[in-house]
């Protein structure tokens, strides 16, 4: 697990087993270990990415935790994925 460490709570980053060929798989885990979201980033660019149904925020700082989880997925993403395309992955 990769703790998100731009962030005061404690979230973390799993990567489930994979081949990393085209695209990473992650897993956001917040700090009760708790699932917060899932998906994956593909070798283009584009992201997949859900929860426990629906995103919501009620602030704006929630956007923001959400703007550096994502990233942080996107920077991971950068150094795992095989098949980049590096035009897309400016983070």
């Amino acid at each position: 697990m990769i703790k998100i460490e731009a962030l005061e709570e404690n979230y973390t980053i799993k990567l489930p087993d994979q081949d990393f060929e085209t695209c990473m798989y992650f897993e956001v885990h917040d700090e009760t270990g708790q699932i917060e979201l899932n998906g994956a980033v593909k070798w283009d660019g584009c992201v997949n990415v859900t929860n426990k149904g629906y995103l919501h925020f009620c602030n704006p700082k929630e956007l923001k935790r959400f703007e550096i989880i994502m990233l942080e997925v996107y920077k991971l993403a950068k150094t795992k994925i095989e098949e980049i395309d590096p035009d897309e992955f400016i983070v």
